[in-house]
């Protein structure tokens, strides 16, 4: 039988993410919003959460839950979407890496990540038109010269 229910992992881990998001960042979203840009304090706070860190790792076994990033970045949303996006935008970035990059890669880029201050980055990917599937890019890059 299937089970829905949260693990003790995904339940500490909510738990934590919900309380950071009662006592710190709800607080801070309307000054947030007011001055169109999110405090260096709490990009802080988000890091300090080790969300993102959690994605960092070059062991593959240790590779992260999609389903727990769910949850930690909708509690984060409970507080303020921007906040969410702040701390969603270099998971997608570290996840891409993890799941398709290089050894090279991954030994270069995903250690960037694993330390105390919070590090932006994010994916951009261009096709043709809007309509397309992430996992059936046509789009290629030719090497130049340049």
């Amino acid at each position: 039988m299937i089970s829905f229910e949260l693990t003790e992992e995904q339940k500490l881990a909510q738990s934590m993410v919900q309380e950071l998001a009662s006592s710190t960042l709800r607080p801070a979203a309307r000054e947030a919003d007011n001055r169109e840009a999110i405090p260096a304090s709490i990009l802080e706070e988000i890091w300090a959460s080790g969300i993102v860190q959690s994605q960092a790792s070059i062991d593959d076994s240790a590779g992260p839950s999609a389903i727990l990033n769910a949850l930690l970045l909708e509690e984060l949303a409970v507080a303020d979407a921007s906040f969410a996006i702040a701390a969603a935008a270099p998971i997608g970035f570290l996840s891409a890496i993890a799941a398709q990059g290089s050894a090279a890669q991954k030994k270069n880029l995903l250690p960037l990540f694993a330390g105390d201050k919070y590090r932006c980055a994010g994916v951009a990917i261009m096709e043709p038109d809007f309509a397309f599937d992430v996992s059936t890019i046509r789009t290629t890059a030719v090497k130049t010269r340049d």
